[in-house]
């Protein structure tokens, strides 16, 4: 896999003092020379387009289609949520979310007012500016309802999280909460079997969560195989590696592209390849008003560049050993998937299940013989095919079981396929399961 992609957050279109137009338009020319050594991909925006509210115009669209052009990228290939400065706060969002806030459970009571079709439509009624955007720059609809969604392509997956739905006043980092179970919702279009490189964004950094909602956030990033979050806001460049309790994610904050008194101007540069993510962070001179590498984010980036290799592509190539134990356990998993399915259709419609016992005779070999031939037969090819292609991960002492395998789904097909029946055919044998151990 070979993937490069730009990280940009908090333009803040509508500051327009002296440095933060040099930064944009620095911006520009640097992103050109570095497409021109390795050409990016795509481009991430994680919120904060406008400033204080005040919404979107030409001179922010042609800004992005400009970033576009110069990256030869079409519309497809640029990924954009909300920030806290892109919606409009109004009094009847402002009372629910008070509400919410002043509840025994906010993260709960989120979660029950999402369900709740007049609450929810509050709750959203100040991203309308940012939708129409979207719409008027991408000519597709931004799925507001779904408050957070999916976008998937051959090689990687990109989840959007609305981190901005209680998002109101000054002051609120630590308190923000991401509606667990409609992040849930969208996690679950992924699978648990996710293996693509898979990124969530959001505009927030873990840290402005409430700690019931971060955690679930770095639960379900868990389960189902987020590699990066990258997000935004603090205004302050920033890398940390979560492996506490959770396999490893790469948290990484990108600063922004506007100056003032707090801001440090920056943004993220990433390249994927062989497993490795290689971040570099850029931070604007304002003495001399240029782009440069950002050495001064922690020991792992000194020479300017962050090395993390991505735990589900990781294996070490000069251990070949790694190489077979990944591969066997990949394969161990397809192939009790496909055990576990036989078995489960077995104990539901086999000749000794409770559906045999209460179904008359005719249905219920009917049932039988239809599960056997659509679901059970294929499974044991299926099976038998993925083992005869990797037999090299067999040890010689348990040939033997791969013979009885075949024994076995030769005459169970035979048995419910030809006219020929026979009493003899030889059992499932256990051994199989274990056959890779």
């Amino acid at each position: 896999m070979h993937l490069r992609f730009l990280h940009i957050s908090d333009i803040h279109f509508q500051v327009e003092n002296y440095q933060s137009r040099r930064m944009r338009m620095r911006l520009l020319t640097k992103i050109n020379e570095l497409n021109k050594v390795n050409p990016f991909n795509f481009v991430i925006l994680t919120g904060d387009l406008s400033h204080q509210g005040q919404g979107f115009n030409e001179n922010q669209m042609r800004f992005f289609e400009e970033i576009l052009r110069i990256l030869n990228l079409s519309k497809k290939q640029i990924y954009i949520i909300p920030g806290n400065h892109d919606i409009r706060r109004n009094g009847d969002r402002t009372d629910l979310i008070n509400e919410i806030v002043e509840s025994n459970n906010p993260s709960n009571t989120l979660d029950e007012y999402l369900e709740d079709e007049e609450n929810k439509s509050k709750i959203l009624s100040s991203f309308d500016s940012f939708s129409t955007f979207y719409f008027d720059f991408l000519t597709k609809e931004y799925p507001l309802n779904d408050i957070h969604f999916l976008l998937e392509t051959e090689n990687y997956n990109i989840v959007h999280l609305n981190t901005c739905l209680i998002a109101n006043r000054a002051g609120e980092e630590g308190a923000l909460l991401i509606g667990k179970n409609k992040l849930l919702d969208c996690l679950s279009n992924l699978g648990v079997d996710n293996n693509k490189l898979s990124i969530a964004i959001g505009h927030h950094t873990l840290e402005c969560m409430a700690d019931s909602d971060k955690n679930a956030m770095l639960s379900l990033f868990d389960d189902f195989n987020i590699d990066l979050y990258l997000s935004g806001h603090v205004h302050r460049a920033a890398y940390n590696i979560e492996a506490n309790q959770y396999n490893n994610l790469l948290n990484i904050v990108s600063a922004g592209v506007h100056s003032d008194e707090y801001a440090l101007g920056g943004f993220g540069d990433f390249l994927i390849q062989d497993g490795v993510a290689k971040v570099s962070q850029y931070i604007w001179n304002s003495e001399h008003e240029y782009w440069t590498l950002n050495n001064t984010l922690g020991r792992k980036m000194e020479n300017g560049v962050l090395e993390y290799h991505i735990p589900k592509f990781s294996i070490n190539n000069n251990r070949p050993e790694d190489e077979i134990n990944y591969k066997k356990d990949k394969i161990k998993k397809e192939l009790s998937e496909l055990f576990s399915e036989n078995e489960r259709i077995f104990k539901q419609y086999g000749p000794f299940s409770i559906t045999a016992q209460h179904t008359p005779v005719s249905e219920f070999a009917y049932m039988w013989k239809e599960k056997c031939i659509t679901e059970i037969i294929p499974n044991n090819k299926k099976i038998l095919e993925i083992l005869e292609s990797n037999k090299e991960l067999i040890s010689d002492d348990k040939f033997f079981i791969l013979d009885l395998y075949k024994n076995h789904i030769e005459g169970f097909e035979m048995n419910h396929i030809s006219k020929y029946k026979s009493s003899n055919v030889p059992t499932f044998p256990k051994e199989i399961l274990t056959i890779l151990d």
